[in-house]
């Protein structure tokens, strides 16, 4: 697992820190190095003072400048530990916001007496438990106001909100221009099988989502999905083609009939009728 220090050199940076990012479920920062997709990673928020709390997820988004990643949500209490020395620390000025560091284990500390045991001393930090969903998981009755707080949202955010939101979340994401949110939905757990046969029938989704749908073999046991997926323009003319083998008489003589369909694909289609 990679393992992280995220330093605040003032508590009013660490409270920012806090309210934008932790607990609504991940963390956005800077990180000079580029992550797996999914790499399991540790973060050891610091706060001056030397007060230490871990935390645990995985990156989502890594491109060597930055890097987000979402808490695994298997933990409880460290966000709650974590306010509590913020509310008891001084109201000082933010500072520029810190980078993430690779975590370097200190020296251990050895007396006279622990001389034998040197070599096994290691001083360790607290790891407290978190979890916190993402506030944006709570439902959401109106449309409008779904899509003015997805507006709002700063691109890590957005991400968080891809993996972690309802399905009002879910349908607006999927619309959204920036295609790489559209397979981070597709990726949210509590997607459902009309969300994703809507997805597979949209021009606008991006190449990489359409893709993922069809890997899902859970998915493409529902034959509207390979219908879409087949008519979809976006999709990749060898893909699509391809799909035409998983399709009934019924199916594909409505695809070889139809003006919508590429030509290739129609032509496909008319081939696994004879």
């Amino acid at each position: 697992m990679d393992r992280f220090t995220w330093s605040f050199a003032s508590f009013a940076d660490a409270r920012e820190a806090v309210n934008t990012h932790l607990k609504h479920g991940g963390l956005f920062a800077s990180l000079k190095e580029t992550l797996a997709l999914r790499a399991p990673v540790q973060v050891d928020v610091l706060l001056p003072g030397g007060a230490s709390f871990s935390f645990k997820g995985e990156a989502v988004h890594s491109d060597g400048e930055n890097v987000t990643v979402v808490l695994d949500g298997t933990q409880g209490a460290a966000l709650t530990a974590l306010n509590e020395a913020l509310a008891a620390g001084p109201q000082d000025a933010p500072t520029t916001p810190p980078a993430l560091t690779r975590y370097v284990e200190p020296a251990p500390v050895v007396t006279e007496a622990e001389d034998e045991e040197a070599d096994d001393a290691k001083p360790t930090i607290a790891e407290r438990p978190l979890r916190q969903r993402l506030r944006v998981t709570e439902k959401v009755t109106d449309d409008q106001s779904a899509w003015g707080r997805i507006k709002e949202m700063r691109p890590e955010e957005k991400v968080l909100a891809a993996l972690k939101g309802d399905r009002t979340m879910r349908f607006h994401l999927l619309k959204d221009p920036n295609k790489n949110l559209h397979i981070q939905v597709l990726r949210n757990p509590g997607i459902m099988m009309e969300e994703v046969e809507q997805a597979a029938k949209m021009p606008t989704l991006s190449v990489e989502a359409l893709k993922y749908i069809a890997q899902n073999k859970e998915w493409m046991r529902h034959s509207s999905v390979v219908v879409a997926l087949v008519r979809n323009p976006q999709t990749p003319v060898p893909m699509a083609t391809e799909l035409c083998g998983k399709l009934r008489p019924d199916e594909l003589r409505a695809i070889a009939k139809s003006s919508s369909v590429r030509s290739a694909v129609a032509a496909a289609a008319r081939k696994h009728l004879l």
